[in-house]
């Protein structure tokens, strides 16, 4: 799980749930020390330039995720990360 996930997805209730399981701790050192993983790599584009299909997630204005499969001819993914 890269860093930035968590800094991300880890909202306060979903802190305070980690705490009350007992398992805010470790992931309090995973975000310090883990890796970042934040940014495209060259392998990673190529890889994703080649797919005829991705999944694109967004958050509405009400805050709920919205996850949808976008496909179409090989090179499509790549278009919509460009957009991006």
């Amino acid at each position: 799980m890269p860093r930035k996930f968590g800094e991300i997805a880890f909202t306060p209730d979903v802190q305070a749930i980690q705490v009350a399981r007992g398992s805010r701790e470790s992931y309090e050192r995973y975000i310090a020390k883990g890796p970042a993983h934040d940014c495209l790599t060259p392998a990673l584009v190529e890889f994703i330039a080649h797919l005829d299909g991705c999944y694109l997630g967004t958050v509405g204005s009400n805050g709920y995720p919205y996850i949808q499969f976008r496909g179409g001819h090989r090179a499509f993914c790549g278009y919509w990360m460009a957009k991006l």
